[in-house]
C-alpha cells in the first residue's frame, strides 16, 4: 500500500495525546522485522513507513476538517481535496487525525474501535510531493508543529535532514 504521491487520512476519537501515540506505536524484532502499531494490525496494514507518518491529538473536538488538517504538510494542497473527497459530515466529537504520506490505503476496513479509542478510514488523495518527500514531511512534522517524526524524534534527525 506504500505509493508515491499519496496520504491517506483516518480521523476519530482518542483519549488523549498519549494514547494516540501508544496506537501508532511500532517497533522491530532483534532481526530487524517490521512489528506493526495497534493501528496497523486493527486496518490490516501489513507496513507503513513512520518517518512520514503524522498524527494530532486535539484537546477541543472538532467537525470542521479543513480545521482539523490545518497545519500538516502539504495542508494547501491535501485539504481542499480531501474537502472534495469527504462528503459525509464528520462525527461531532473528532479529536485525533492520522495521516500516512506516501501511502494508498485499499483496505477493506474503515472504521476500529480499539479499547475506547475509535478511528475512521475517511480516503485517500494525491499531492505532488518534493524531491525527498520523506524529509519534507519530517522536517514540517518537526520543525512547524514539534512533534515526533514519526518513530524519530527531532534530536535523532541527521544533519541536513531539517
Amino acid at each position: 500500500m506504500e505509493k508515491e504521491g499519496f496520504v491517506s487520512l483516518w480521523v476519530g476519537r482518542v483519549q488523549s495525546s498519549e494514547e494516540l501515540d501508544r496506537l501508532l506505536a511500532v517497533s522491530y524484532s532483534d532481526e530487524g522485522d517490521f512489528i506493526p502499531s495497534i493501528f496497523a494490525k486493527h486496518f490490516e496494514i501489513r507496513r507503513y513507513d513512520d518517518a512520514v507518518r503524522e498524527a494530532e491529538h486535539y484537546e477541543e473536538a472538532s467537525t470542521d476538517l479543513n480545521q482539523l488538517l490545518e497545519g500538516f504538510s502539504y495542508d494547501d494542497e491535501i485539504v481542499p481535496r480531501f474537502d472534495m473527497l469527504v462528503h459525509e459530515e464528520l462525527l461531532n466529537d473528532i479529536n485525533a487525525v492520522v495521516l500516512l504520506y506516501n501511502f494508498k490505503y485499499t483496505g477493506e476496513i474503515v472504521e476500529a474501535t480499539i479499547q475506547s479509542n475509535y478511528l475512521r478510514f475517511l480516503g485517500t488523495v494525491e499531492y505532488q510531493p518534493d524531491v525527498d518527500s520523506r524529509t519534507q514531511v519530517r522536517r514540517q512534522v518537526c520543525d512547524q508543529r514539534h512533534y515526533r517524526c514519526g518513530a524519530e524524534s527531532q534530536d535523532n534527525l541527521k544533519v541536513g535532514e531539517v
